[in-house]
């Protein structure tokens, strides 16, 4: 992954984005050496299960705002009518993120659950899961802009709170504000589900990925 640092909008120059070392880590226990020479560790609050400390390192924990994992401890408790589809490779259910219910779900019982846990930043995936079952593409703004308001909704509640956004960059022209970072994932290579297969992106996709990075979409060409 490629993490990029977030400039402010509008008319006001652009600032250089701050040299910040990343890591992503999913398992139990956080190595040391992740915790201590990092600035910021993405980890994933329901697999974690040892705190580490010290930890000089900046927490952020995953959130999936697309899709919804089958071990996710609130699984069962996911309103109806909000899954309409399946992303068979990783396993997960896809949801419609312009269901007021799954707003309401993410805002009430996701975000806040991640809280609880002491994190105080969050790392937003799986934000063009739509993608996969809207043909249709006049209709992705209508999912971008819902995921906007999504994550515009949980700043307003929780000012302090930092967030890194997983691609999306669509959805970038649509935010009140900024988010604190964009990562890149498969930028330059990528893994299938299981780790078996690993394999080189096209280079036009790359390139398309990294030019959508750098250079946002001016806010007021939104629509």
């Amino acid at each position: 992954m490629v993490a990029f640092g977030s400039a402010s909008g509008g008319n006001a120059e652009a600032q250089p984005a701050p040299k910040v070392a990343t890591a992503f880590y999913y398992g139990p226990r956080l190595p040391r050496e992740l915790a201590q020479h990092f600035d910021r560790v993405v980890v994933d609050v329901d697999n974690l299960t040892a705190w580490p400390s010290p930890c000089k390192a900046e927490l952020f924990a995953y959130v999936s705002l697309g899709e919804v994992g089958a071990g996710r401890p609130w699984r069962r408790r996911v309103p109806d009518g909000v899954v309409v589809a399946r992303n068979a490779e990783w396993g997960a259910d896809i949801v419609d993120v312009r269901r007021p219910a799954w707003r309401a779900f993410v805002l009430d019982q996701i975000v806040p659950a991640v809280l609880k846990k002491g994190i105080r930043g969050l790392f937003l995936d799986t934000l063009d899961s739509f993608e996969l079952f809207e043909h249709d593409e006049a209709q992705w703004p209508s999912h971008q802009r819902a995921l906007a308001e999504v994550i515009d909704a949980i700043r307003a509640r929780h000012p302090d709170l930092k967030v890194l956004m997983n691609r999306g960059f669509g959805i970038l022209s649509h935010l009140t504000r900024p988010p604190d970072g964009v990562v890149a994932e498969s930028l330059f290579y990528t893994a299938d589900a299981e780790g078996k297969q690993y394999r080189p992106v096209p280079a036009d996709e790359s390139a398309d990925a990294a030019c959508a990075a750098r250079h946002r979409e001016d806010p007021r060409d939104r629509d």
